[in-house]
This record gives C-alpha cells, sequence and structure tokens, in this order.
C-alpha cells in the first residue's frame, strides 16, 4: 500500500472469507481525509522498526 514494490507477505484462509480491495490512491486519499489513519499507520510502522532494531541487536 506505501509503495510500488511487491507484497512482502502472503495470507491464507482456513475459512471462506470476504475480502475487501483497497488501490494505493484510495488507502492515500484516505489517511488525506483522515489524520488518525496515518497516525496510526506511522505509529504501527515504528513499532515495527523497533522490534526489528531490538531483534538485529540481539543477534549481534
Amino acid at each position: 500500500m506505501l509503495d510500488a514494490e511487491p507484497r512482502s507477505a502472503t495470507a491464507r484462509a482456513l475459512e471462506p472469507v470476504l475480502a475487501f480491495r483497497l488501490d494505493q490512491d484510495d488507502f492515500y486519499d484516505v489517511m488525506g481525509d483522515r489524520p488518525e489513519v496515518l497516525r496510526n499507520v506511522l505509529r504501527v510502522l515504528c513499532q515495527r522498526l523497533r522490534r526489528q532494531n531490538e531483534k538485529m541487536q540481539a543477534a549481534a
């Protein structure tokens, strides 16, 4: 959603699901219209980056 790179994850449903598709442009529109969405995306990205840094430091 945030860049044009190939997906970095996959998912497989164990039961039938109803999926929702959100294109990148529409996602950017939502983030522009709803600042709280952008803040939450940034918060989660920071948490994930922090966790990866901690893993790398622990492995060193």
